[in-house]
């Protein structure tokens, strides 16, 4: 893809067949610097100091974990109010995702299995941070999880017989 943060361009091209895929996908419109498709370099937002946690890597590496904990002195240091609005940024994206992630599922077969979660959770200003590396943050691990069939399928279906099949091809695969 041209860009990193164009997911209604990366389902635009996804071919589905009949035999089972498994398919990944990761939305770019919620990493750093949250921009939507049709935005360009004077819509991104801005932050003071060396994008967030990145700031004390030097640190970091010569004092084998120090940097991850606060530290005090002159090193810039972020806040839940001053980062608001990459906050609101990122939400703005994610409302975006969710008309995406519904074409997505329109244009899946009806018994496509969905799975859909995040890598990471991401830093506001708690702690002083922002971002979601290289510290140790309760933040960072907060991930969503959704899984289920296809909200499309016509007919009720029996979950247990479906998670059997689904580990079955796993098996067969040498997954499980």
């Amino acid at each position: 893809m041209p860009t990193h943060n164009d997911l209604a361009a990366i389902v635009a091209r996804l071919r589905f067949s009949r035999e089972p895929q498994f398919i990944f996908v990761n939305a770019g419109e919620t990493h750093y610097p949250y921009a939507l498709p049709h935005e360009g370099p004077n819509d991104l937002p801005r932050i003071p100091g060396v994008h967030g946690v990145w700031r004390d890597l030097d640190d970091f590496l010569n004092n084998a974990g120090d940097a991850a904990r606060p530290s005090s002195g002159d090193a810039i240091r972020f806040d839940t109010e001053s980062l608001r609005p990459l906050w609101q940024k990122q939400v703005a994206c994610i409302e975006y995702l969710d008309g995406v992630v519904a074409d997505l599922i329109e244009k899946a077969p009806p018994n496509t299995w969905f799975i859909i979660t995040a890598d990471h959770g991401e830093l506001f200003g708690e702690g002083g941070y922002f971002g979601h590396g290289p510290v140790i943050h309760e933040k960072v691990f907060e991930v969503f999880f959704v899984e289920g069939k296809n909200p499309r399928i016509a007919e009720a279906t029996n979950i247990d017989h479906d998670q059997a099949v689904i580990m079955a091809r796993l098996r067969k695969l040498g997954y499980a």
